[in-house]
């Protein structure tokens, strides 16, 4: 998603949760790895993000 919205000209952030210190929690405790990938795009722009991220 985020390719395609640079390729369209859409500005927008994007934010990682959940790096290394539970990489490293996991490694001790098992389990899966818990990763949430958010995109944030300005308001004015939200319409012309929509057709992207679907």
């Amino acid at each position: 998603m985020k390719g395609n919205l640079l390729a369209a000209g859409i500005r927008h952030r994007s934010k990682i949760e959940g790096g290394t210190r539970d990489t490293t929690h996991r490694a001790y405790t098992g389990g899966k790895l818990q990763q949430q990938h958010s995109l944030y795009v300005c308001k004015e722009d939200e319409h012309r993000a929509l057709p992207f991220i679907r």
